[in-house]
This record gives structure tokens, C-alpha cells and sequence, in this order.
């Protein structure tokens, strides 16, 4: 197998790995899977360092392809900001993933950082400043508006509704006895899921 070779070399960069062993960014976790196995039965920590930055890596352009597919007119640069922080929030291994994340800032704002609601919600993930007492410089940051919407629904998530998901974002919602706020993150979740 050409891979076993190429992780015997000394001083292998990630771009040759690519090179030699004809890398698409995008791998399905059974690849990823077996090409661990093989890195793992290397003692060769360089290598393994350099395979998880390119782990890592391809997660990030996932995210950034999910993100796209939903709205291809997002900033570039508000894209690589929401893909970064939803990386972090992947390597947490929580129950609110990025795919649930990703989803639920479409379906509160179409990934449009400065929707105001009828209600008076605002930002991607349509935080109420009046209920959450939100500073005003932090109401559409980017960062504080993913980080603010993962707490609050990991918090609903294990105090009020424990492991019921669909309770927890029928309740970050404001929709406690309805359930179709739950049914459109999960549709538009399990639409991204697909994409690898």
C-alpha cells in the first residue's frame, strides 16, 4: 500500500502526503478511520501531529462546504470566522454539534449576521437582548453570538430538558409545547449531514 510507505520516510510534510498518496480534502470518516490505524502503527510522532492538522483541516472545510450549501452569499470572511468556532465546538464531543449549530442559524436567520426579528431577536442566532441582557457592542458579534447560543441551549439542554433535544430547541425558541421549530433544525440537519 502506498501509504505504509510513505509514513516510513522521514520528515514527510502534509503537502507530500497529499501529493503521494492522492488526498481529497474531503474524506469520509472511514478513511480517516483507516488511515489512523496505519499512522497509529507508526511510532513516528511527527507524522501523526501532521495527519491531525490535516484532520482537522478537512473538518474545517466540511463546515465551511455545509455552510456554503446553505447560503453561498455569506462573507468570506464572517464564513472562515463561523467555521472556526463551530471546530471548537466539535472538539468539545457534546451533544450540540455543528451541523445542530449550523442548522440552527438558518433556520433563525439565514446566516444573515444583522437579522433583526418582528420580536426584536437579533444576529445570527437571534439572541433577545432585552430577555439574555446582551451588552450592545456584543449584540452581532460573531463570536459571542455562537458561543452565547451554544451555552444557553447546552444549558437548556441538561437543566430543563435533560437528553431531549427536540424540548431543548423548542424551548431556545420560546415554543415549549410546539414542536415544528425542533422539526425545521432537524430537517435542515439532516439535509447538511449528507454532505461530505
Amino acid at each position: 500500500m502506498k501509504l505504509k510507505k510513505i509514513f516510513t520516510l522521514k520528515n514527510v510534510t502534509i503537502a507530500s502526503m497529499i501529493l503521494f498518496t492522492n488526498v481529497n480534502v474531503f474524506k469520509s470518516d472511514l478513511e480517516i478511520k483507516n488511515d489512523l490505524e496505519i499512522i497509529n502503527n507508526n511510532n513516528n510522532i511527527a507524522i501523526k501531529r501532521q495527519y491531525k492538522k490535516l484532520q482537522e483541516l478537512n473538518h474545517f472545510y466540511l463546515i465551511k462546504k455545509k455552510i456554503l450549501y446553505l447560503s453561498p452569499n455569506i462573507s468570506n470572511n464572517e464564513l472562515n470566522k463561523i467555521s472556526k468556532l463551530l471546530c471548537e465546538i466539535d472538539d468539545k464531543n457534546s451533544v450540540i454539534t455543528s451541523d445542530l449549530l449550523i442548522s440552527l442559524i438558518y433556520v433563525e436567520s439565514r446566516f444573515k449576521k444583522y437579522a433583526k426579528s418582528s420580536a426584536g431577536a437579533v444576529g445570527y442566532c437571534q439572541i433577545m437582548p432585552s430577555i439574555h441582557k446582551v451588552p450592545k457592542n456584543k449584540m452581532y458579534n460573531t463570536e459571542f453570538q455562537i458561543r452565547f447560543s451554544y451555552n444557553y441551549l447546552m444549558t437548556i439542554y441538561k437543566f430543563y430538558t435533560p437528553n431531549k433535544l427536540d424540548k431543548a430547541l423548542n424551548y431556545y425558541n420560546g415554543r415549549v409545547c410546539n414542536n415544528n421549530y425542533a422539526n425545521k433544525v432537524f430537517t435542515v440537519k439532516n439535509e447538511i449531514s449528507k454532505l461530505r
